[in-house]
């Protein structure tokens, strides 16, 4: 799997990570931005278009240790403000099959975090 070049890169944790992915193509979650160890995503939305034979996501879960598949076909959207909440990954997240993919991801767990922010005492 290729790993891809986020479209843009929040850096830290809680920050969105947006990414364009094609068959073989890859976000590899440890080399996002801030990344620390024992990184941790959600996705949180993903638009797509592909053909009849559609495009298939895997996203893993190390907790289960195994990883997870989404069946896309046609063309669509879904986000968790469709009233679901995000899907956890603590994987890298790949993709299989034609079409286009566009997957944003929120940074959960295992990103630095802001130092421009103060805690409130």
């Amino acid at each position: 799997m290729a790993a891809v070049t986020p479209l843009s890169d929040g850096l830290n944790l809680g920050g969105e990570a947006v990414c364009i992915l094609e068959n073989g193509d890859s976000i590899d979650i440890s080399a996002l931005a801030g990344a620390g160890g024992s990184e941790k995503v959600k996705i949180v939305s993903m638009h797509w278009t592909t053909d009849a034979s559609g495009m298939v996501v895997t996203y893993g879960d190390a907790t289960a240790n195994n990883d997870n598949t989404l069946q896309l076909y046609g063309g669509g959207t879904w986000s968790r403000y469709n009233g679901f909440d995000g899907i956890i990954s603590d994987a890298d997240i790949s993709v299989a099959g034609n079409g286009t993919i566009i997957i944003t991801v929120k940074k959960i767990e295992g990103y630095a975090h802001r130092t421009d922010y103060k805690a409130v005492e």
